[in-house]
């Protein structure tokens, strides 16, 4: 195998690698931060730190 080959194959390994993905809850609402929507988003960062709440 030449270097360049040896360099595709060692690219291609490295992308081509299981990413973890990280927990993340979305809020949808309207267009106002209000109503329950708002409660359950500030509920969730202050006691779900392991998820990323967006």
């Amino acid at each position: 195998m030449t270097t360049t080959q040896q360099n595709a194959a060692d690219y291609l390994a490295q992308i081509s690698r299981k990413n973890t993905k990280q927990a993340r809850i979305l809020f949808f609402d309207r267009e106002a931060f209000a109503d329950n929507s708002k409660y359950l988003y500030l509920h969730m960062l202050k006691h779900y730190p392991q998820f990323e709440i967006v």
